[in-house]
């Protein structure tokens, strides 16, 4: 798989991108995967679902799993950007927590702002129910 339809099977949410990281097929660089799941991979963010699990297996898949994971965490306390960009990032966040990694989950509860409009009260309610935002 070239790097031309590595990019255009992620931004189309297709698992064969995926599979050509597991299987090794495509050794996507560090710089590929990062502008992927800081910034949203797809084609329209409004009618497309949310692609954090995706996201999350992309990451897993890759050898930059703990780089990723470190920076999409960090990447949560902004609040610069498009907004379909940060939609992306807290659902990869989100998916994280669920999937047990404790970095993700304290970065919920350490930037949940309820004078911002519950900023990430969506994502800790889904997480931990209403008992989560008392």
């Amino acid at each position: 798989m070239t790097r031309a339809e590595f990019l255009s099977a992620v931004a189309k949410g297709q698992g064969r991108a995926i599979v050509a990281l597991q299987s090794g097929e495509y050794p996507p660089s560090l710089h590929d995967l990062r502008r992927l799941i800081l910034r949203w991979p797809g084609f329209d963010a409004q009618c497309e679902e949310s692609r954090g699990w995706y996201s999350v297996e992309l990451i897993r898949a890759s050898e930059f799993e703990a780089e990723l994971t470190g920076l999409v965490i960090r990447h949560l306390a902004r609040t610069k950007g498009a907004w379909r960009d940060r939609r992306h990032q807290k659902a990869i966040v989100l998916q994280l927590a669920m999937r047990g990694e404790s970095a993700a989950r304290d970065a919920l509860y350490a930037n949940f702002d309820p004078s911002d409009d519950f900023r990430l009260g969506y994502e800790i309610v889904v997480l931990d129910g209403l008992e989560g935002l008392g």
